[in-house]
């Protein structure tokens, strides 16, 4: 099936780059072009018209990407990174500085694709989500958006259903002209959400309030089953909030799954953008080998390595990676214990290996499987599936995102009646981009960023670190 989404999208992705290549040359670009992978690395344009099927969720990578630079410099070791845009929520998890990699995914209609990808769980929820009435009675969000066009009802653009981001208007979360940026129409969401609460028969207040709670829950529940799949506990993790719309209910997100933490990071609303220009060249190779671990062939494993890093670093040198001071090479393997169904990627030490380190190998994959699934076994065997190496190309320079912030001055812009928690309150305004390092903030308030805008609750409090970033601690 891989091979057949690859000779579809050939076609299709040769004669975009056709048109990317001809566009900028007519802008006097005389650079190299370089093109995000699924996988969390780039590659050449050469490159990605011969592998398309690699670049299937490139984009929500470079957040994933984003997120894992803001990992190493904040001193976070375990990130949830989630991005939400108009019609979706996107999480997956950073560790030790790196994204997640799945060879397990699907497409829509459940069509199977088995190439490393960065393990992004995707809903239907976001800033373009329906909210509608079911023939039960019941409210319900998503998964339908609105998309851009005609956009939610406020956008003036001839919507008229109700959408989580009219429900942020009507209660006061949004500023109507979006600090000057756009004049969005109140009077129009009201009149959609009005459509959905005469229905149910709630005021128009709790009406929206309940939309953006239930949009949060589905995001929620997203987050649990990324998390619960890993195995891994959400309260041991700080979220991370993505997109333009992700701001508006991280914190609401955060604590209905106990997660005290919320960072918030400049440039949010273009994260993945801001991770391309922090990824390394990658490329991924894989042999399939099975035995169970008691009868692999120490010699056949080590020639598949050897081979392996051979062609990884032929890969990178095509790209232009030619000093090895710039290559890592980091093994894997698919492994499973005999009669699973499916694999856990297991770390391989570099080196020939020997019959001790087998043992390390089939010890690291107990201790996988037990960190993913709460449960290791003594009675059934591990075999390989495949062996596998990342051959990652490192750039000369990782560039710095930093932005230029202010040293004093007031970032309160003003105050603001705001709907939260079934009551108004009244939230101090302040512009994100003029808060100064150390900045303090108590909720209830609003932080307006030129890509976002953020809902601090009157259950919260923020400061701002050294890269600009807000963090929030929630009082749960």
């Amino acid at each position: 099936m891989t091979t057949a989404i690859r000779t579809a999208l050939m076609p299709v992705m040769s004669e975009y780059f056709d048109n990317l290549e001809a566009r900028l040359a007519q802008h006097d670009f005389h650079g190299t072009t370089l093109i995000l992978k699924s996988s969390g690395g780039i590659m050449t344009m050469a490159l990605a018209r011969q592998h398309p099927e690699e670049q299937l969720e490139s984009g929500p990578a470079g957040g994933v990407a984003y997120a894992a630079y803001l990992a190493k410099s904040s001193g976070f070791d375990r990130i949830l990174h989630t991005d939400v845009g108009g019609t979706s929520f996107d999480v997956s998890i950073v560790e030790e500085g790196k994204g997640l990699v799945t060879r397990s995914h699907e497409l829509q209609w459940e069509v199977p694709v088995i190439v490393p990808m960065l393990d992004i769980h995707s809903v239907g929820a976001g800033g373009g989500s329906i909210g509608w009435v079911d023939p039960g009675g019941s409210l319900r969000v998503g998964p339908k958006s609105a998309g851009s066009l005609p956009g939610p009802a406020c956008y003036g653009r001839g919507g008229t259903q109700p959408t989580i981001t009219d429900a942020n208007l009507v209660l006061g979360r949004l500023e109507p002209t979006l600090s000057g940026k756009m004049q969005l129409d109140l009077a129009a969401a009201e009149r959609a959400v009005a459509s959905v609460s005469e229905k149910i028969n709630l005021p128009l207040l709790e009406t929206a309030e309940g939309m953006i709670r239930i949009g949060c829950e589905y995001m929620a529940q997203a987050v649990k089953k990324v998390l619960i799949s890993r195995g891994r506990d959400p309260r041991d993790f700080i979220y991370v909030a993505f997109g333009g719309a992700g701001a508006l209910h991280a914190c609401f997100v955060a604590k209905s799954m106990n997660i005290p933490k919320v960072l918030l990071p400049p440039n949010a609303g273009v994260a993945s953008a801001c991770g391309a220009t922090v990824m390394d060249f990658r490329q991924d190779v894989e042999a399939f080998y099975y035995a169970p671990i008691s009868t692999a062939d120490l010699a056949k494993v080590n020639e598949i390595y050897s081979t392996l890093e051979a062609k990884g670093r032929s890969l990178l040198r095509e790209q232009g990676v030619e000093d090895d001071s710039q290559i890592e090479l980091i093994r894997t393997a698919q492994m499973r214990y005999v009669g699973q169904s499916y694999e856990v990627e297991t770390p391989i030490p570099a080196g020939v290996l020997s019959a001790d380190g087998i043992a390390e190998i089939a010890n690291t994959f107990h201790k996988v499987h037990e960190a993913e699934f709460g449960v290791s076994s003594d009675d059934f065997e591990p075999a390989f599936v495949s062996l596998s190496l990342a051959a990652i190309g490192k750039l000369d320079a990782v560039p710095e995102i930093k932005p230029t912030l202010p040293v004093d001055g007031s970032a309160q812009t003003g105050v603001r009646e705001v709907f939260i928690d079934g009551e108004w309150v009244t939230c101090n305004v302040y512009n994100g981009e003029a808060l100064p390092v150390g900045a303090e903030i108590s909720g209830p308030a609003i932080v307006d960023y030129d890509h976002a805008c953020a809902v601090l609750p009157t259950w919260s409090s923020a400061q701002v670190n050294h890269q600009g970033a807000l963090v929030i601690t929630l009082d749960i």
